[in-house]
């Protein structure tokens, strides 16, 4: 932890953009994929553009990137940033769903 936090501090930027770049092509990849099933499955009634899913990607590493890099969290994520981040990511979580029509069938749901 204390590396990580050591190189969003002291970066000059090349090892930031990157890790920044392999991040955001892994996320973008991983999240298209599973958000394009969900349309072709039919639990989605609608699909997002490469350019938005790339833009949730580059917020995410950013929370990711402000939680490291606040000084409180040196020796580890504290309670406080690691609640922060659930509580946002869960808003988007719930966003997305809503945007999405996103909607889970259990098995005591008739489809």
């Amino acid at each position: 932890m204390k590396l990580f936090h050591m190189l969003l501090k002291n970066d000059s930027g090349t090892y930031m953009e990157r890790f920044r770049s392999v991040y955001l092509k892994r996320s973008t990849q991983f999240a298209s994929n599973y958000y394009g099933e969900l349309y072709r499955r039919g639990l989605a009634s609608k699909k997002l553009s490469n350019k938005t899913i790339y833009m949730l990607s580059s917020s995410e590493f950013s929370m990711i990137c402000e939680m490291i890099a606040d000084d409180s969290c040196q020796n580890g994520i504290t309670e406080e940033i690691k609640n922060a981040f659930t509580e946002a990511m869960t808003i988007l979580l719930h966003g997305l769903e809503t945007e999405l029509g996103i909607h889970y069938h259990t098995e005591g749901d008739k489809a």
